[in-house]
C-alpha cells in the first residue's frame, strides 16, 4: 500500500499556524504603548528604588515629567 499524499493538508496546517501566531495591529499598538510607558516611568523607578526614605524628585528632570505625562496621555483610551 502506498503512503498518501498529505502535501496539500500539510500546506494548509502550515499556513493555518502562521495565522494563529500571527500579531494584529491591535496587538502591536499595544507593545509600543506599553514600550512608550517603560520607557517613561525607568527614571522614576530608578529614583525610587535607589532612594531611602524621601525621593529625591530633584533627580529627574523637565524632560522626565514631560515624557512621563506624555506617554501616559498616548495610553489613554479616549471615549
Amino acid at each position: 500500500m502506498s503512503k498518501p499524499d498529505t502535501t496539500s493538508i500539510d500546506t494548509l496546517f502550515l499556513e493555518l499556524s502562521q495565522f494563529t501566531q500571527a500579531t494584529t495591529a491591535k496587538e502591536l499598538a499595544l507593545q509600543s504603548t506599553i514600550q512608550e510607558l517603560r520607557a517613561a516611568i525607568e527614571p522614576f523607578a530608578k529614583a525610587v528604588l535607589s532612594s531611602v526614605g524621601p525621593i529625591a524628585t530633584s533627580q529627574l528632570s523637565f524632560y522626565d515629567w514631560n515624557h512621563l505625562v506624555k506617554a501616559y496621555a498616548k495610553s489613554v483610551v479616549k471615549p
